[in-house]
């Protein structure tokens, strides 16, 4: 496991190097490895996932497609059994949709997840193959400080979702405005 002064290496190499032609990248990354090979190792794996989304950054999501509050009702789905789980409360939304607290409905086992909705009217967009993009990345990750993706697929009425590890905590902006 990175340490976090590591994981701001990684991040300040991999920010240097994306815009480096393929051969520059990996002969810098060759060079890194023969000095830290764990440090090349994640950095490389970033690169490969980045490649694998073309144009993932280009453009904010939420500017793709502005938010209309009126476009999905977040209380809507409170309630409704999604998969295999059934959504508590809102926690949040931004651009691409919304994310809910949910519990495990099938009475297995008892598990909280964090339930993420693509907003309706962006099928067949930018948007939508972003939000691919953001699974199948999510998908790969295998990180302490990433939260994990467990499934995903269409509701009942075809909107695409992700359900991934609940972590209790601060959100990310209060937290950052904390500190």
């Amino acid at each position: 496991m990175l340490s976090p002064e590591k994981w701001q290496l990684v991040d300040s190499i991999f920010q240097k190097i994306i815009d480096f032609s393929p051969e520059k990248r990996e002969q810098v990354l060759t060079e890194l490895a023969g000095k830290d090979a764990e440090l090349a190792a994640e950095i490389k794996s970033l690169v490969q996932a980045f490649d694998q989304v073309p144009d993932f950054l280009e453009k904010p999501a939420a500017r793709m497609l502005e938010w209309n509050d009126d476009d999905a009702l977040p209380q809507a789905f409170i309630g409704r059994q999604i998969g295999f789980y059934r959504v508590v409360k809102e926690l949040g939304h931004g651009g691409m949709g919304m994310v809910f607290l949910a519990g495990r409905a099938d009475g297995q086992f008892e598990k909280q997840v964090a339930l993420k909705i693509m907003r309706r009217g962006v099928e067949n967009t930018q948007l939508f193959r972003r939000f691919q993009a953001e699974r199948q990345m999510l998908a790969q990750f295998n990180h302490p400080n990433i939260a994990k993706l467990l499934d995903g697929g269409l509701t009942d009425d075809g909107l695409p979702y992700l359900v991934m590890e609940y972590i209790e905590g601060v959100p990310i902006d209060a937290y950052c405005d904390q500190h």
